[in-house]
């Protein structure tokens, strides 16, 4: 076979008709664990001498990655961060109250989070988890048009990476097969994820 036959090419260049290499077996790396990065920060203590800021270090958390993913899979469909008007950091993931939310919560339980629920709104509710580290974390990926999966995550082994895939469908997944974003990137590392 001639290997030079092949070579990467975007699809709006691509001819009419094009043969595609789908023979490539994709190994990856099977992680154990998933490093969630220290913090530091700073608090505003209110003394008899007036203000001061007082400094802080949270160390790592090491996470399962396989619990990791499964968290990660739903945050990345339907989950978002902010902070309350009183500075509190918030991760929350919004779903239909039932087995999937009931899914969710065990997720977040098995990473070591705690977490409860709020603002319910019909049939919907957020699950809210008060952690600044996580949030931290977290707003690098942006709001809903600006997500993406972190390269390192997609460097996983084929194993690994459809505990991703299986949690990001329990969101944003449409008749079991179909995913549906309104992130470019996302979607583009989906289509690299379901390849491997």
């Amino acid at each position: 076979e001639n290997t030079d036959a092949y070579r990467f090419i975007e699809a709006r260049n691509l001819p009419r008709h094009a043969n595609y290499k789908r023979n490539v077996k994709w190994t990856g790396v099977e992680q154990e664990w998933f490093e969630l990065p220290g913090i530091a920060y700073g608090q505003t203590i209110h003394t008899a001498n007036g203000p001061s800021i007082r400094q802080y270090w949270v160390d790592s958390v090491k996470i399962k990655m396989d619990d990791w993913l499964c968290f990660l899979g739903i945050w990345l469909a339907e989950g978002c961060t902010y902070r309350k008007k009183t500075r509190q950091a918030i991760v929350a993931i919004t779903q239909s109250r039932g087995s999937k939310l009931d899914t969710i919560k065990q997720w977040v339980e098995s990473c070591g989070f705690k977490c409860g629920i709020g603002n319910n709104r019909g049939n919907v509710s957020d699950l809210l988890i008060c952690n600044l580290q996580l949030h931290e974390y977290l707003k690098q990926f942006g709001k809903s048009h600006d997500k993406f999966i972190p390269r390192e995550l997609l460097n996983l082994s084929p194993r690994q990476l459809k505990i991703l895939y299986d949690a990001m469908m329990l969101g944003d997944g449409r008749h079991s097969r179909d995913y549906c974003t309104v992130s470019k990137r996302l979607a583009d590392d989906v289509s690299e994820m379901i390849f491997k």
